[in-house]
């Protein structure tokens, strides 16, 4: 009988001594693979698309101003050895205006699920490349940035700045995001104009100006001219914003060029730009 439960003891004392080193893998491999900060769940909440129909579509009676506050999300990614060699960071943009709260949520919306898209498909990637990156002078830092930039009664620009490198990744991003505050809806460069062949024509040829100065050439490929090629990058989302100063118009890296690891932007003078912008969005 003794023999018996020397031996239900040695099982038992086996199971919790199997069941603690799974337990410390398992913590371990949660490190490894990168751990959120202490404010995690409530930054992913934040993160999330909300249903903007929840909202009332406008109530002239209240301030019509475009508020922004911010829910910041860090991530830290490490390398085989458990060493941390990049930190991310986020700050998540929560929209207010109290006149126009569902457009609001619709400009929230297109912010948060752009950076949300960027934010997911970068980590993976920094988790990847991580594997076989030794630390030598301290970890990467990679910030995520939405900005407002400018507003008026009717239009409100965020910016959405990516700054840092690491690894395979290309960051540097500067995209601009010009909305109908009352809508929320993403303005492009034709629906913002009142003669978009005109603006075209402008735009293309201060992108041929910038890219001379620089002395590098256009990328273009079979079949493609270089007014097609600016004309097609231009009109992508993100590429085109109104501010204080003008129309600017920002390539990303290699958008239009594979001799620079720039962004390249151009500017639309303040008058010119009225010229061509329907009245509503005039700049002031």
């Amino acid at each position: 009988m003794n023999d018996k439960n020397k031996v239900i003891k040695m099982v038992i004392f086996i199971t919790i001594i199997c069941f603690i080193i799974i337990l410390v893998a398992a913590i371990a491999l949660k490190r490894t693979s990168g751990i959120f900060n202490k404010d995690a769940n409530r930054a992913q909440s934040a993160s999330k698309i909300i249903d903007e129909n929840k909202y009332p579509e406008s109530d002239t009676t209240k301030n019509s101003e475009i508020k922004v506050k911010y829910e910041k999300e860090t991530y830290e990614t490490k390398n085989a050895k458990g060493e941390v060699v990049c930190h991310s960071e986020r700050n998540i943009p929560i929209v207010s205006n109290p006149a126009y709260m569902r457009g609001a949520k619709r400009i929230e919306n297109t912010l948060k699920g752009t950076m949300n898209d960027l934010w997911n498909n970068d980590l993976k990637r920094f988790s990847d490349d991580a594997k076989n990156i030794e630390l030598e002078d301290g970890p990467v830092g990679v910030k995520y940035m939405a900005n407002l930039e400018y507003q008026t009664d009717e239009i409100v620009t965020f910016s959405l700045i990516i700054d840092g490198d690491f690894g395979t990744s290309a960051m540097g991003a500067h995209e601009l995001y010009t909305f109908d505050i009352k809508t929320g809806e993403n303005l492009s460069l034709e629906s913002s104009s009142n003669n978009s062949v005109e603006l075209v024509n402008n735009i293309i040829a201060l992108t041929k100006e910038a890219i001379n100065e620089r002395g590098i050439h256009i990328t273009v490929h079979d079949n493609e001219t270089e007014d097609m090629v600016i004309t097609s990058n231009m009109v992508r989302q993100g590429h085109f914003g109104i501010l204080a100063d003008g129309i600017h118009v920002n390539y990303q890296k290699y958008d239009i060029t594979k001799e620079s690891d720039q962004v390249i932007g151009v500017t639309l003078e303040k008058n010119k730009s009225n010229s061509l912008l329907k009245d509503e969005y005039k700049i002031k």
